[in-house]
C-alpha cells in the first residue's frame, strides 16, 4: 500500500508555521487548509502566501470533520502537551482510508544509541520526544510505517502492523498511518 495522494486531495497542515510547506502543497495541486497557533505566522501564511489558515481547532473539526485525505504535521507534535490528543484530533478530520503523516525529532532507542548528543534536541525546546514504540501503540489498528531521515520509499503494509523501513538511527522520525474505518488503535 503506497502513500500516494492524487492532485486535488484535501490536505490539512497541522502547525503550518509561516505557511511555506502549505504553499508548496498547494502549488502541487493539493487542496490545503492549515492550522497555526501563532497569529503573526498565520497572518503571513494567509496574506503573503494565500494559504487558507485557521486559528480555532474546534471550528476546523466542525468544518473539515471526516473530509481530509491527509493530516500532515512537520515538527509540531513534539511541542504539544499531549501528542495523543493530536492523534485523536487527526482521526476526527481524516476520511476512512486517509493518511496521517508526521515528521518529528527521532526519540527512538536506536537513534539515542547511535547519537550521543541526542538529548540536546529534548527538554525545553521539545517537551515530547516521540519514538517508534509510542507511535506503534497509538496507531495499533492501522497499517503504519516508520523510518528515520533520510527516508527513501516508504510504504504501508496492507495488514494492521508496523513497517520499520530502516534502522531508525537518523535524527528525524518519519511516520505514516492509514485510518481504517473510524479507529486508530
Amino acid at each position: 500500500m503506497q502513500l500516494s495522494l492524487k492532485p486535488g486531495s484535501r490536505l490539512f497542515d497541522y502547525g503550518c508555521s509561516w505557511g511555506y510547506g502549505s504553499y508548496q502543497f498547494a502549488q502541487a495541486d493539493f487542496d490545503v487548509s492549515a492550522f497555526e497557533v501563532a497569529p503573526t505566522r498565520r497572518r503571513f501564511a494567509h496574506e503573503k502566501l494565500g494559504v487558507r489558515t485557521f486559528d480555532d481547532m474546534e471550528r476546523v473539526a466542525v468544518d473539515l470533520a471526516g473530509q481530509v485525505d491527509c493530516f500532515f504535521s512537520a515538527h509540531v507534535l513534539e511541542h504539544v502537551p499531549a501528542s495523543s490528543k493530536s492523534f485523536r484530533y487527526a482521526m476526527r478530520l481524516l476520511k476512512p482510508g486517509g493518511l496521517f503523516i508526521s515528521f518529528t525529532p527521532n526519540g527512538s532507542e536506536a537513534h539515542r544509541a547511535a547519537s550521543p548528543d541526542w538529548s540536546k534536541a529534548w527538554g525545553e525546546v521539545h517537551p515530547q520526544f516521540i519514538d517508534d514504540m509510542f507511535l506503534d501503540q497509538s496507531f495499533g489498528l492501522s497499517p503504519r510505517a516508520v523510518g528515520s531521515s533520510p527516508v527513501g520509499n516508504i510504504s504501508l503494509p496492507v495488514e494492521c502492523r508496523l513497517n520499520r523501513v530502516d534502522k531508525l538511527t537518523g535524527g528525524e522520525l518519519v511516520f505514516a498511518a492509514r485510518k481504517i474505518g473510524e479507529l486508530w488503535g
